[in-house]
């Protein structure tokens, strides 16, 4: 028989490699319908802050993290996940699409580096040696990875099992016994980027607004989501002996799946806050700008309340009269409730108050002091 020409280690090593396979097909599967569910679950958010206005770094780089890491997971499954495909397919087509997956990969995870670093960027508005050192590591990251991967290129190729009587209907994964050099930088750069995030709110402890701590919470969530999957990743690449660990860990795309919905996530919940402030997105990342202003949790689900200058009523109509160059101001909350519109006067409206309205309170006053009686 066929069978005894294969000895028990080599049987167990065939053995390990299907246990591997199935548990590579199942977290690559999980990992694309996760990134389907969020891109439906939050396409209105991107028609809403994405589709309109002027083009900017910020929007393509958003643009290309939505729909290009679901092309690289639709190529993994096509690939080396058990998808069966004509033979002449396999033997022409398996080598171009395993290294088109690993070089979209790289330019996927690439572009959703280069978001943060640009988040990072606005919020160092009046840092520029921090602004350096995080764009020169994000340089590094990208030169370092790009030198690795050309080194690697040409080892990327399926490996051919010769199993009598077994004929193969998808493609199998290449030799990994280095391809941990690939994702170390990536997670060097990410420990870098969330010790950036975090040092504006350590340097002011004391004077923290509550919307650095805000900025600082959803870095916070988004690297440690980011730092799981990518430790998952690089570890399970340092064991290229093990493949029911590396094979899910490097070839079923976990972890550009869960950076591109965590980012995804990190820059809606900007644009949504932004929005609720009336503020520009990058202004709001301004660390000036967040060093002002005043704001705190609502009592209900989305609200915010902002404290801002206003003027009150009975001195506003005599200031108007009288002197309106000085303008007693005092503080008043302002609510808001993020995607809900609300009809009254937005912060500041009282300095942009037209002639009429000054002449009809003049009108009021003047008749309120003719009706008073005589004494």
């Amino acid at each position: 028989m066929a069978t005894t020409s294969l000895d028990a280690a080599e049987w167990e090593e065939i053995l390990g490699n299907i246990v591997a396979s199935q548990r590579l097909a199942f977290l690559a599967v999980a990992s694309f319908t996760l990134i389907v569910y969020d891109y439906f679950v939050t396409f209105g958010q991107e028609v809403k802050y994405f589709w309109t206005g002027p083009w900017s770094l910020s929007r393509v780089l958003f643009l290309l993290n939505r729909y290009l890491c679901p092309a690289v997971l639709m190529v993994g499954l096509v690939t080396i996940l058990g998808i069966d495909l004509p033979y002449a397919v396999i033997v022409r087509g398996c080598e171009g699409g395993i290294r088109a997956m690993f070089i979209m990969e790289y330019v996927a995870l690439s572009v959703i580096q280069g978001i943060i670093v640009l988040r990072i960027w606005y919020m160092f508005a009046e840092r520029p040696i921090a602004r350096l050192l995080v764009v020169c590591a994000y340089l590094t990251a990208i030169v370092v990875t790009a030198a690795e991967m050309g080194i690697l290129f040409a080892s990327i190729v399926p490996i051919k099992y010769n199993i009598p009587g077994v004929v193969y209907h998808h493609c199998t994964a290449p030799p990994v016994a280095k391809i941990w050099r690939l994702y170390l930088p990536n997670f060097i750069l990410h420990t870098i980027l969330f010790v950036a995030t975090t040092w504006p709110i350590l340097q002011q402890r004391s004077s923290t607004s509550p919307l650095m701590i805000r900025l600082v919470r959803d870095g916070g969530i988004f690297y440690v989501a980011v730092f799981a999957a990518s430790a998952f990743t690089t570890v399970g690449s340092l064991r290229p002996n093990d493949p029911a660990v590396i094979l899910p860990a490097v070839f079923s795309n976990f972890l550009l799946a869960l950076s591109s919905v965590s980012v995804s996530r990190l820059i809606f919940s900007i644009r949504s806050l932004a929005a609720a402030l009336s503020m520009d997105s990058i202004t709001l990342l301004s660390t000036a700008e967040l060093s002002r202003i005043r704001w705190k949790q609502g009592a209900h689900d989305g609200e915010l309340i902002v404290e801002i200058d206003t003027v009150e009523e009975d001195e506003h109509e005599m200031g108007d009269l009288y002197s309106p160059q000085h303008i007693p101001h005092t503080p008043r909350p302002y609510t808001t409730r993020v995607g809900v519109y609300n009809d009254e006067l937005l912060p500041g409206f009282h300095k942009l108050a037209s002639e009429k309205t000054r002449k009809n309170r003049s009108s009021r006053v003047v008749r309120g002091a003719s009706m008073t009686p005589a004494h």
